[in-house]
This record gives structure tokens, C-alpha cells and sequence, in this order.
């Protein structure tokens, strides 16, 4: 029997199944209490209190069952990880080179069609002929699929449209929580910033 054959035979179904089932009826009934007043506060820092504990000794079974699965696992990935990493780097080489071959033919053909429309517009339609005659042809390989994309490239960041720049919301959340302990925080333009509580039992997340 496997590692986690076991811990799945390890698994109080029942045991979770009721658990679920206080907690999902619990929380139809919390949705509509208040929490108003200092006592009915009291009150809800109990339950906190109840649930972290709740939550912490579930956890903790969760994990006893499954470390030796995370254990295998890992030295499984790790096997293979090994073995395989030269075949994708070589998977990887060949795509390129294969890549390389087509975006060569491709320069090539877009080359000599450019020659031919400047013989084009000077008058010169045998040199036109001739240029269109030398235009290598496309051919598809056999076992490989070419797919022609469009690959970015910044070259100026400072002319790139608003409408492509990311606002870094984790340097941000960063920022902000540098001045946790504060009651006022540095204003950012474009950022407006809120007071909000985190609730978390003692002791606990």
C-alpha cells in the first residue's frame, strides 16, 4: 500500500463530514448577528477564538497525514526533474534551431519581395520578373508545427502608451504596510489609501 493510500485510509471522512456540516450551519446563523456593542464584541472574539483553535488542531491532523506523500513526491520529482532536464534543454535547442531556419527563410522571401516592388515602381519589369522568380518558396516540415507570432520588445519604456504599463500593486502593498503603525501614510498620486482592520485571534492567523 502506498504512502498516500494510506493516508487516505487514515481519513476521518465522518469526522470532516460533521465538521462541515456545524460549521456550514454555523455560518447561516453568525450572517445574522450583530456585532454592535462592546458586549456582543466579547462575543465574537470567543468565536474567533474557537474557530483558530478549531481550525489549528484540523490543520495540524491534515498535515501528519500528509507528509510522507509530500515527502515522496519530492523525491520523486526530484528523480525525474534530474533525468529530464537535458531532454527539455535539447526539446528546447531544437525548436530553436528549427525556428531559426524558418524566420531565415522568411527574411529572405520578404528581401527579395521588397527588391522586386522597387523594380517595380522604377519601370524595370524584368527585374521585377526576375525578382519574383527568386522568392524562396515556403514548405511546411514534416512533424513540426510553425506558428508565426509577434514577440514585443521594449526599446523606449518612457514612450510605451499608459494603456500597456502594469501598476506594481505588490511594491504597493509594500509601501503600505511599512507605515502599518502609522496613523497617516505619504500620499502616492493615483493611490488612494484606506484605514482597514485585520482581524486575527490571539496567537493564531
Amino acid at each position: 500500500m502506498t504512502a498516500e493510500q494510506t493516508s487516505l485510509v487514515a481519513v476521518d471522512k465522518n469526522k470532516l463530514a460533521s465538521l462541515a456540516h456545524r460549521w456550514t450551519e454555523a455560518l447561516s446563523i453568525l450572517a445574522d448577528l450583530p456585532c454592535s456593542s462592546a458586549a456582543e464584541e466579547e462575543w465574537w472574539v470567543g468565536r474567533l477564538d474557537a474557530a483558530q483553535m478549531e481550525l489549528k488542531s484540523i490543520e495540524a491532523e491534515r498535515e501528519e497525514l500528509v507528509r510522507p506523500i509530500l515527502r515522496d513526491k519530492k523525491l520523486v520529482d526530484a528523480a525525474f526533474k534530474e533525468a529530464t532536464a537535458p531532454l527539455e534543454k535539447a526539446k528546447d535547442l531544437i525548436k530553436q534551431k528549427l525556428a531559426a531556419r524558418q524566420e531565415t527563410l522568411r527574411a529572405a522571401q520578404v528581401a527579395v519581395q521588397e527588391a522586386a516592388r522597387l523594380a517595380a515602381v522604377a519601370g524595370d519589369h524584368a527585374a521585377c520578373a526576375q525578382a519574383l522568380a527568386a522568392i524562396p518558396e515556403t514548405h511546411s516540415v514534416d512533424g513540426a508545427k510553425t506558428q508565426w507570432v509577434w514577440e514585443p520588445a521594449v526599446v523606449d519604456a518612457a514612450a510605451v502608451p499608459r494603456e500597456y504599463l502594469a501598476v506594481d500593486e505588490k511594491k504597493l502593498a509594500a509601501y503600505a504596510k511599512a507605515f502599518a503603525k502609522s496613523e497617516s501614510i505619504p500620499a502616492v498620486p493615483g493611490v488612494s489609501f484606506r484605514r482597514a482592520a485585520r482581524m486575527s485571534a490571539k496567537g493564531g492567523k
